[in-house]
């Protein structure tokens, strides 16, 4: 049976009708990682994430529930010479990072750090990185925290950040080689914790804190009212969606026939924990 969740009937979700599209106001299932299991991409269905010459916003809820080790959140990029991507969480901070490293004495590198006062160990956490495709160093992008409770959300401002800039990331190009859960260029720094959704796309409307939200909290709504045919240009994965509960893979909503941009789970079969936000 098929309820308002537009799933199976086991799915307990409290939905609200916006503009003709169900929207799920909680995924109460996440991926849980133990420190061992991670997720893998092998491709990636964006023309744009990965780029420095076009804008991409990201948005990921996760929470950890261990901070004295670096735990990867997602990587993507797996050939150092070529360019990475990678955010993760340390000592009670989350930290992005794009590097290039082409020789010992030659690497490009942009680093931001949020301090452990904007994250809450042991809670859940909505972190949105906008990239403007300007190229104009640490001023191209802008940070938000999307509180879960309320749904408001918290303009994070770049003086507040610890920001480390070492020559020009203007020239980063990674690989598709994509991880969830673990640095898929050194196979090592798992994630101990739980990831509920993950998304990127290159057609937010950032200056519209209404698009932001939706984005980040209902992202399949989202899609439904703004991609149109550029659907292809975002990633959706929803980790407790009931769609790929007895399988080894999450599928791209953008794109949910593919097999080819889905994440696959090489550690195990998916199945969710019953962890709300």
């Amino acid at each position: 049976a098929i309820n308002s969740c537009g799933e199976s009937a086991s799915c307990s979700q409290d939905v609200v009708v916006e503009k003709g599209c169900v929207v799920q106001t909680d995924r109460q299932y996440s991926y849980n990682f133990n420190g061992t299991y991670y997720l893998e991409g092998l491709n990636i269905n964006n023309a744009h994430f990965g780029k420095t010459n076009a804008k991409w916003t990201m948005n990921i809820i996760f929470k950890s529930t261990s901070s004295n080790n670096k735990q990867t959140l997602w990587s993507l990029g797996n050939q150092p010479t070529e360019g990475r991507f990678i955010l993760y969480y340390q000592g009670g901070k989350v930290i992005f990072e794009m590097y290039q490293s082409r020789s010992r004495n030659n690497t490009n590198l942009i680093k931001f750090e949020l301090g452990a006062n904007l994250i809450n160990s042991g809670d859940w956490n909505s972190i949105v990185i906008n990239y403007d495709g300007n190229k104009n160093g640490s001023s191209s992008f802008s940070f938000y925290k999307i509180n879960l409770s309320d749904k408001s959300i918290i303009n994070i401002p770049l003086s507040s950040l610890n920001i480390t800039q070492i020559g020009s990331y203007n020239n980063i190009r990674p690989s598709n080689a994509f991880n969830v859960g673990r640095d898929v260029n050194r196979s090592r720094y798992y994630l101990t914790g739980n990831i509920a959704s993950l998304s990127f796309s290159n057609l937010v409307n950032v200056s519209s804190t209404k698009d932001i939200v939706k984005f980040a909290l209902n992202p399949k709504c989202w899609l439904y009212e703004t991609s149109g045919t550029n659907r292809f240009n975002t990633n959706i994965y929803l980790m407790g969606d009931h769609n790929s509960g007895s399988t080894n893979s999450i599928i791209n909503q953008s794109d949910p026939s593919s097999q080819e941009f889905r994440l696959k789970g090489t550690a195990k079969k998916i199945n969710h924990g019953n962890d709300i936000y």
